[in-house]
């Protein structure tokens, strides 16, 4: 019984044969298949790899080119350079078309919020837009500004989205869907009247881009040497001059404290000192820099992973 219970019918042998073949069918046809995939999914990531470094490289190129234009017409005339960088300073120029109307619209519940405080009516006209940015500005009309930190080869655009406020977490600044994003300032943030605090955001990429490399700065030794980055609104150029890294986190709604991400504006000193305790009470070490008051800060802010919201923010102020 046992011998006729462990003997194999021919029917099972055939199927058992056939079921072998198939596996072996399989087995063989799955390697190339997923060679293929691999390759599908490569030329999908280098595509968009290409497209994206195309688009910086685009607008590198329209940044660059309208530099070199701005500097060679001046030099043609210098009475007519003395005589723009007066009206920019004065802020006596009309206002450049539909940009420099959105942006005075898109500050407006800023400058209600500083009259609310402050009980002064600002009337200023936003000044023509600069000229290496004029072209970009009309392409991309939520662009902010440019942020250049050459340490860390990040030469990119600064936009500032509209109605949805988490916009450029999502896209690039060209708005096409991104899982980098870009760079980008809050919604409330005004480049003309300038804020005296700008904050720019910008994701932790691990393979580095956007704020990436940011964390860089948490080496003293490093901080030290790359102290110096480029940032221009619309409107003006600046030089900034690092401060502080610090490591704190996103609050809770109900939970007191200092919230660097809402803080815009300071009318008194009293409201300046609130911003740079925070900035002492979080530093990761000394620099042998502070704030002083009446200076315009720039803080850049991403991810950091060792608490929950936590947030690296690097505290700069304005030199130039």
């Amino acid at each position: 019984l046992a011998s006729w219970l462990l003997t194999e019918d021919e029917d099972t042998k055939r199927q058992n044969k056939r079921l072998a073949s198939v596996i072996s069918q399989v087995r063989r046809a799955a390697v190339p298949a997923l060679a293929c995939l691999s390759l599908v999914f490569m030329a999908v990531w280098l595509r968009g790899q290409v497209i994206r470094n195309q688009n910086k490289w685009n607008i590198q190129q329209m940044k660059l080119t309208a530099s070199q234009k701005a500097e060679a017409l001046p030099a043609q005339n210098p009475q007519s350079k003395a005589d723009f960088i007066s009206k920019v300073r004065a802020g006596t120029d009309q206002q450049s078309g539909k940009r420099a109307n959105a942006e005075t619209s898109g500050s407006e519940k800023t400058r209600r919020h500083t009259q609310q405080e402050t009980g002064k009516q600002t009337q200023a006209k936003a000044p023509e837009v600069l000229p290496q940015y004029q072209d970009l500005a009309k392409q991309y009309p939520q662009l902010y500004g440019w942020l250049q930190i050459p340490g860390l080869s990040i030469d990119l655009p600064v936009m500032q989205a509209g109605e949805d406020r988490d916009f450029y977490l999502h896209h690039d600044f060209t708005g096409a869907a991104s899982a980098e994003g870009t760079l980008f300032v809050d919604q409330e943030s005004s480049a003309y009247p300038r804020d005296d605090n700008t904050v720019i955001y910008g994701h932790n990429m691990k393979n580095g881009h956007i704020f990436g490399m940011l964390g860089r700065y948490q080496d003293a030794d490093f901080f030290q040497e790359h102290k110096e980055i480029q940032f221009d609104t619309l409107y003006e150029t600046g030089k900034y001059e690092a401060v502080a890294v610090l490591k704190t986190r996103i609050l809770k709604e109900t939970e007191p404290g200092f919230r660097y991400y809402q803080f815009f504006h300071y009318d008194t000193e009293k409201e300046f000192l609130q911003c740079r305790d925070f900035v002492e009470q979080n530093r990761l070490f000394e620099t042998k820099a502070s704030l002083e008051y009446k200076d315009q800060i720039l803080m850049l802010s991403t991810c950091e992973y060792s608490q929950d919201n936590g947030r690296l923010v690097i505290v700069f102020r304005k030199t130039g």
